[in-house]
């Protein structure tokens, strides 16, 4: 159990829950706060600690948007042709497509793998919930579509693409991507301190959520995508910028976003913009932002999935908002 505060931040509490967590907190490359918290592994009482992996589930979704535009880069995928009916992977980068989330297809088992065609297959046999390019509905499915069209561009499997053209150029050396065999850095998942049946990431979760990650990497990929290390500034403008408004109602997202860019969530934070996404695979739960403007960015981990998010956000608001902003 580690907690520690660098010299930036000025608040004297540890505001949100850490009972079983990461958190890291960054201005810059500039450690602010840092805590690990909890069993990684309760049945070998393994710690959670800075090397601790977890899964990252819907952030995950940021490295899909990524690879997109990276095969945009290319001349290997565009944004705007079809990829069936309607569809184009700019609006399945802003669920806007039409497809739904996984409830509505209640054929597919979470838990256990699937031939990837045949997952696509199932997707376009249930009509759309709404016109294409509409309106807003988080959709995790729309995401198994874009990696799937992230495979075809690279011409490699989605993991490779991942690995070869996202973290190793950026050095996430503690970030991986699919099904993580048991070990000492694997955070397992629990529901009210009981082992949950972990979601199939191989194939059913491909692009959606199924990379693993810890904090301090998750925060490091914050920055990236806050200064433009791996994208150029005019597709980084593009998955950062406001592309669609995002209903009330969105009830994937226990944190209040306003917009939805490609793979991120736009809001305010009290009068400064907040770049976001949740995470919410059986087991774990997860939230990463930055705030551009003070040059902060954040990673919480937990492993506990009955976490409630919006109290987390909650606690890590003052927190965040009490960094200096960076002198221009």
């Amino acid at each position: 159990m580690t907690s520690r505060t660098g010299g930036h931040l000025e608040a004297s509490a540890e505001p949100v829950p850490f009972d079983q967590a990461a958190l890291v907190v960054r201005r810059g490359s500039d450690s602010v706060f840092e805590s690990y918290r909890g069993l990684a592994d309760r049945d070998h009482n393994h710690p959670i600690t800075a090397q601790t992996r977890f899964q990252i589930a819907s952030i995950s979704k940021s490295f899909t948007a990524v690879a997109c535009l990276l095969m945009v880069k290319t001349g290997r995928l565009t944004l705007s042709d079809p990829v069936w009916g309607a569809i184009t992977p700019h609006h399945l980068l802003t669920h806007t497509s039409g497809l739904g989330h996984w409830p509505a297809y209640p054929e597919l088992d979470l838990l256990q793998p699937i031939d990837p065609d045949r997952e696509i297959e199932i997707f376009k046999s249930h009509p759309l919930a709404f016109p294409t390019g509409s309106r807003y509905q988080y959709s995790s499915p729309g995401y198994v579509v874009l990696a799937d069209l992230v495979q075809r561009a690279a011409h490699v499997p989605y993991r490779d693409a991942i690995t070869e053209r996202i973290l190793r150029p950026l050095a996430l050396s503690n970030t991986v991507v699919g099904n993580h065999a048991p070990d000492r850095r694997r955070a397992n998942g629990y529901e009210h301190g009981r082992p949950t049946p972990p979601f199939e990431l191989d194939t059913v979760g491909r692009g959606a959520g199924d990379l693993w990650s810890t904090a301090s990497d998750l925060s490091e990929w914050m920055g990236s995508l806050m200064h433009g290390a791996i994208l150029e500034p005019a597709a980084q403008q593009r998955m950062l910028s406001p592309q669609v408004a995002v209903a009330d109602a969105d009830l994937a997202n226990p944190v209040r976003a306003t917009h939805y860019g490609y793979g991120i969530s736009l809001t305010m934070l009290d009068g400064e913009p907040f770049l976001f996404h949740t995470g919410h695979n059986p087991g774990f739960r997860a939230l990463a932002g930055f705030l551009p403007e003070r040059e902060v960015t954040f990673a919480y981990l937990s492993n506990e999935e009955t976490t409630d998010l919006a109290v987390v956000m909650g606690g890590l608001r003052p927190m965040l908002t009490s960094v200096s902003r960076r002198r221009r």
